[in-house]
């Protein structure tokens, strides 16, 4: 297939800059192929290849109150959900492709009683988990690892 595609590309009457994308895109699809998993693995660190992730927020309010949380993103809006004390409700989404970074950026606001706090959720430079799973206290959101043990706390924004 590659053979075929290289021959068209040198005997159409292309521009020498659509040869040149059609030629790199090549070399990015038998580069990604061919390489070992181990090499996979740091082409995607470096290119930050997409990623399918998974957003958990759990109401963790010692006080037991319900909280309202409304996440979004620039080109996704979530909705509205409102949990009782342990509940959880939970999004997924597809990171960007970036080279060095990526953008993907989603950010949430968070109510109960009198209380309005705002956090990101997701910054994709931040965040390296696929599951990324946040406990939220009066506090500040708290990313669980480990099978539900806190991992780190963040402060409200």
């Amino acid at each position: 297939m590659f053979v075929s595609i290289i021959i068209f590309c040198s005997t159409s009457k292309m521009s020498p800059l659509s040869k040149t994308m059609i030629s790199l895109v090549l070399l990015f699809c038998i580069l990604t192929t061919t390489i070992e998993h181990t090499h996979a693995l740091t082409f995607c660190k470096i290119f930050r290849c997409p990623k399918h992730t998974t957003v958990r927020v759990t109401n963790r309010l010692e006080s037991n109150e319900v909280l309202t949380v409304h996440c979004k993103s620039k080109d996704d809006d979530i909705g509205e959900q409102k949990l009782v004390f342990d509940n959880d409700f939970q999004f997924k989404f597809k990171t960007d492709f970036g080279i060095v970074d990526s953008r993907t950026l989603f950010f949430c606001s968070f109510q109960w009683g009198n209380e309005f706090k705002r956090f990101d959720i997701f910054i994709a430079n931040r965040d390296h988990c696929t599951e990324c799973f946040w406990d939220v206290f009066e506090r500040g959101p708290c990313l669980e690892y480990n099978q539900g043990q806190v991992g780190y706390c963040l402060p409200w924004k």
